[in-house]
C-alpha cells in the first residue's frame, strides 16, 4: 500500500507541477501489475483506480520495474523517508546524502 500511494502522490504531482512526459519507475512489481491491469489482487481498490485515472489523462507516461539494487539513490530516499511523520517529502536539490551514490553512478556510466 505504502508504494501505490506513493506512485499516487509522484503522479499526482507531477500532473499539477506542469510534467506531461513522465517515467515513473518502481521496484514493486506488484503494484506496477495492479495498475497495469496485470493483477485482480486489487480490483475495484480505490487507489487502484485513482492511479488508473491518472495514467489516463493526457501526457506521455512510462511504467519500469526497476530492481532495487539497481536504484541506489531510490533506496536511500526510501530509507530517509521512515520513520517519518511527513505524508510526502519533497526536495529542490539533491540531499546531500546522495551526493556519494550520484557521483559512483557517474563514474560507473563514464
Amino acid at each position: 500500500m505504502a508504494e501505490l500511494w506513493a506512485i499516487y502522490e509522484a503522479l499526482r504531482r507531477a500532473w499539477e507541477k506542469g510534467f506531461r512526459s513522465v517515467e515513473l519507475e518502481s521496484d514493486c512489481v506488484d503494484a506496477i501489475q495492479m495498475i497495469l491491469g496485470h493483477s485482480d489482487v486489487c480490483m475495484g481498490h480505490v487507489l487502484v483506480d485513482a492511479i488508473r485515472s491518472l495514467l489516463c489523462r493526457d501526457w506521455q507516461l512510462s511504467i519500469f520495474h526497476v530492481p532495487r539494487g539497481c536504484n541506489a539513490c531510490a533506496d536511500r530516499l526510501a530509507a530517509l523517508g521512515r520513520g517519518q511523520v511527513v505524508e510526502v517529502l519533497e526536495f529542490e536539490a539533491q540531499p546531500a546524502e546522495l551526493l556519494d551514490l550520484v557521483e559512483e553512478e557517474a563514474a560507473s556510466s563514464g
